[in-house]
């Protein structure tokens, strides 16, 4: 508990990706050239990002 004595509230997995998704695509994109992967990457709004 914090010394303002409220209780910790997890903001989830999809901080990052609700707070700047752009920097999310990003990571993401960087993730799988590391992994390996080439080509572009059709997002669900279908925005493709090169590799």
């Amino acid at each position: 508990m914090p010394a303002n004595g409220e209780i910790h509230t997890d903001p989830g997995a999809g901080c990052f990706l609700r707070h700047d998704p752009e920097q999310a695509r990003s990571t993401a994109v960087r993730q799988l050239k590391t992994l390996g992967y080439e080509g572009p990457v059709r997002g669900a709004e279908c925005e493709d990002f090169e590799l």
